[in-house]
């Protein structure tokens, strides 16, 4: 364990067999090189609001190689092994976080993916990036609230995935269950919540397999040229007070309506989405 007052170099030997973390960060910025995190009962690092340098381990046997929360960030993270994980292409995500998710060019050993694991919020007053191309998925039942500011600023051909942990299409197979596909409302959905969530921003985002896409209450964020498909319910819902402006992008193949605006206002944008075989 090393808190906000520590920067430990932990270099060489093994840390194993333990109940919980092999190591838990949290608010340092520890220096972990060539060790070996094996066996332990669940993840092999833990970085709570943590920046450590992650070089030339060998991760192995523990339920995620690594988890995160709070202030998301690595000074480095490379030269790992990481094999024989429950989930060994994934980083797991919890809790209260801001910072930035990154894509897998700026991963390490095969690492491909974030996996939502708990409820996640992006707090009134920070702000949490996503970067082109990178991917989230959400275990079942989990949902990304938004009560600061979410910068979700794809491009075409390099855009920011939301979907299930079952989705094979997006980072292959992340829980290791063998060829699948994700289900309508394998999770629950991305939820602008509040006036303070108004500056977030979905740009060239494919958002699938949720209860909903994007269910915004009293949030008046930005949706641009996002692919929002498969969902149990509607693809984007909009309570009597938001007015996102829906800008480009298809809303399709979802199981109720392609947007639904619950007594939105009248001021409210939607301009050039292509609404398409909802029921």
């Amino acid at each position: 364990y090393a808190d906000s007052s520590s920067e430990p170099t932990i270099r060489g030997g093994v840390i194993g067999n333990n109940g919980g973390h092999g190591n838990y960060l949290n608010g340092s910025s520890a220096t972990i090189d060539s060790v070996e995190i094996r066996d332990n009962g669940e993840h092999g690092i833990y970085c709570n609001s943590s920046s450590p340098s992650i070089t030339d381990n060998t991760i192995s046997g523990n339920t995620y190689p690594i988890g995160v929360t709070g202030v998301l960030g690595f000074t480095a993270l490379s030269g790992n092994t990481i094999s024989g994980n429950d989930y060994d292409t994934a980083i797991a995500i919890s809790g209260n976080v801001s910072g930035t998710i990154y894509n897998a060019i700026h991963l390490d050993a095969g690492l491909n993916a974030y996996v939502v694991t708990s409820n996640i919020t992006v707090p009134s007053g920070d702000t949490l990036t996503i970067e082109p191309s990178a991917i989230v998925k959400f275990d079942r039942n989990r949902r990304i609230t938004v009560q600061g500011t979410l910068t979700a600023d794809g491009v075409s051909g390099r855009e920011i995935i939301f979907t299930s942990l079952a989705d094979d299409e997006y980072g292959g197979d992340t829980n290791g269950d063998g060829a699948s596909s994700g289900s309508p409302g394998d999770w629950y959905y991305i939820y602008p919540y509040g006036d303070t969530s108004d500056g977030s921003l979905l740009n060239y985002c494919i958002i699938r397999y949720g209860q909903y896409g994007i269910y915004c209450s009293n949030s008046n964020l930005t949706i641009s040229n996002c692919t929002i498909e498969e969902s149990s319910h509607d693809g984007i819902y909009a309570d009597s007070s938001s007015e996102p402006t829906i800008r480009g992008g298809v809303v399709r193949n979802n199981a109720r309506d392609g947007i639904r605006l619950n007594g939105s206002p009248a001021g409210i944008n939607i301009d050039s989405v292509e609404i398409r075989d909802n029921s």
